[in-house]
């Protein structure tokens, strides 16, 4: 299993945190009302993405890790969801930034899911030597 010293070192737990603090950001600019019925859930979905993703190499084996970042996906899922019914009652305006920056953090769940399922090989058979002309 991959070895992290920390949720830290984790790149896109770094990104998961960027995108909590543009959703908290976006959220706070709702009206009362509006921030009450969808910027809250989607804070809370935001917050929900970074606690998984920093909760994972907290298990002791790697089925556990991927289950809990397939969670994290799901918290995306529903944190778009709730940004695209946000947009549709226009509370908030169209954000190409805002959601390739959830495209990324979503991408980045993906690939650390794909390399606990198929670590990197480190083959340590040495590389075959040219051999020289006779």
């Amino acid at each position: 299993m991959i070895r992290f010293n920390s949720h830290r070192d984790l790149v896109v737990w770094q990104e998961s945190i960027n995108l909590a603090a543009t959703i908290f950001k976006l959220a706070d600019q709702l009206s009362f009302e509006d921030k009450e019925k969808l910027g809250i859930p989607m804070q809370k979905s935001a917050i929900a993405v970074s606690t998984f993703i920093a909760e994972g190499p907290t298990y002791e084996n790697q089925k556990d890790f991927i289950s809990v970042l397939r969670k994290a996906i799901q918290k995306l899922v529903e944190l778009d969801s709730l940004l695209a019914l946000s947009r549709k009652l226009n509370f908030l305006e169209d954000d190409p930034e805002l959601d390739e920056q959830i495209n990324k953090v979503e991408r980045m769940i993906i690939g650390l899911i794909r390399s606990l399922i198929n670590p990197p090989r480190r083959d340590k058979t040495p590389a075959p030597r040219a051999q020289a002309d006779e």
